[in-house]
């Protein structure tokens, strides 16, 4: 007589462990955290209300008034003269939007070391990376479409050579390029601000060395670095030939607006789908949810032939948003400015 058919065939670990802590790692995504951080100084609470319940409306319009200086006229007042009328203009948003889906089958989750709520959470937060990612890429694509192509300032050009609308500040100038920068964001009026400086995490090591020189160094450049606060995004493209590419850009740049239909406030279900609106801690913005349930042949996922009719959900999620920039016009020397670090 033997007692191998009893034995213990497998010893399990509990989950959650840890040991997934790092493949489960998330990305960066400086471009979308830049954008949400300053959407209140782009648009007004007013405004951005009217924006976020924009869906059922015509085309969403921003009125803005066209920057111009009057013209003096030297000498004395006559009676009559000639003025200048205000120009106005009107901006539209573009909006867009995107979805995936992901399902979940309850019976898995009854005899699994993995609990319904932890996939179900995990699956989400999966959906969130890819969508962050998505917001990021496009931010990033607007930041780039909003930079400067000019400045009033002769170092634009001048101190620094210009390559596609980047500043390329060469080994040499790096130790205090930012502050020539500071000086032509000065002379194309915008003063007494901080930066955010979004971009490749090389741009880290860039700096690096010359940030952390403080008081008790030989040389002291911190002074160099006040007010400029450096985020690093996976998404940041390297321009071709540079070590580090990034946007130094004054506050209120970049702003991020999301809509929904009244339809996902409504709990009504609409045969077995059920609307309903999640706020994303990640995104920062609504998330849409439809949330369907049918019934499917439990052997497919179960893999167990006694298996039938069983439960599936369907969650499929979507955001609609909108990126804003203020206004320019005719000013092409906007508060973003596009820098290289050159070998």
């Amino acid at each position: 007589m033997t007692t191998v058919a009893t034995l213990i065939q497998e010893a399990r670990v509990q989950y959650p462990n840890g040991l997934d802590g790092q493949q489960l790692r998330d990305q960066n995504y400086g471009f979308l955290d830049y954008a949400l951080r300053n959407t209140d100084l782009v648009i007004n609470d007013d405004g951005r209300t009217q924006l976020e319940n924009s869906w059922n409306k015509p085309d969403v319009e921003i009125p803005v008034m066209v920057h111009q200086v009057s013209t003096m006229t030297q000498g004395p007042m006559p009676c009559d003269s000639t003025d200048t009328p205000i120009t106005t203009a009107m901006v539209t948003p573009t909006w867009d939007a995107f979805y995936n889906s992901f399902h979940m089958v309850p019976r898995q989750s009854r005899r699994n070391m993995i609990s319904y709520e932890q996939e179900l959470s995990r699956k989400i937060h999966e959906w969130e990376m890819g969508a962050a990612l998505y917001i990021d890429q496009a931010t990033r694509d607007a930041i780039d479409t909003a930079k400067a192509t000019t400045s009033s300032s002769a170092y634009w050009g001048g101190y620094f050579s210009v390559v596609a609308d980047a500043a390329q500040i060469t080994q040499a100038q790096k130790k205090d390029g930012l502050v020539y920068m500071k000086n032509i964001f000065m002379e194309d009026q915008f003063s007494g601000m901080d930066f955010d400086l979004v971009g490749s995490h090389s741009l880290n090591s860039e700096f690096a060395y010359s940030m952390n020189q403080g008081a008790q160094n030989a040389e002291n450049l911190t002074w160099a670095y006040n007010g400029i606060r450096m985020a690093g995004a996976h998404s940041a493209n390297v321009s071709a030939g540079a070590n580090a590419t990034g946007f130094m850009m004054v506050p209120g740049s970049m702003g991020i607006y999301g809509r929904t239909p009244a339809d996902f406030l409504d709990p009504t279900p609409v045969g077995t789908k059920q609307f309903s609106i999640y706020q994303s801690p990640v995104l920062g913005l609504p998330v849409m949810v439809i949330r369907d349930t049918d019934c499917i042949d439990g052997q497919t996922v179960t893999n167990r032939a006694y298996d039938g009719a069983t439960r599936r959900e369907k969650f499929t999620m979507g955001v609609s948003f909108a990126l804003l920039s203020p206004y320019k016009g005719t000013r092409t020397n906007s508060g973003i400015k596009k820098l290289d670090i050159v070998p």
